[in-house]
């Protein structure tokens, strides 16, 4: 999947004015931010994850991996239309 497009652009980027200097902060990076977000829905899902069960749980690298691969599936989406 290509997400080359707009990635690792930022989700929320801010700026800061004080007294004598502002600053930029770029934030997360899109790709980061959704990743995030499918993260927290499939820990959510107790198919996924289920701390009752051990036996039954992903593991953490494959659930990242997962997460990703949900985040670049919907930048590449996003860069389509």
């Amino acid at each position: 999947m290509s997400t080359e497009n707009n990635a690792n652009e930022s989700a929320f980027p801010f700026e800061e004015t004080g007294k004598s200097n502002t600053s930029f902060s770029p934030g997360l990076t899109k790709r980061e931010y959704f990743a995030a977000m499918a993260m927290q829905g499939l820990l959510a899902n107790n198919i996924y994850h289920n701390p009752n069960e051990k036996h039954k749980m992903i593991r953490a690298d494959a659930l990242a991996e997962t997460a990703c691969h949900y985040s670049d599936a919907l930048l590449t989406q996003l860069s389509n239309k």
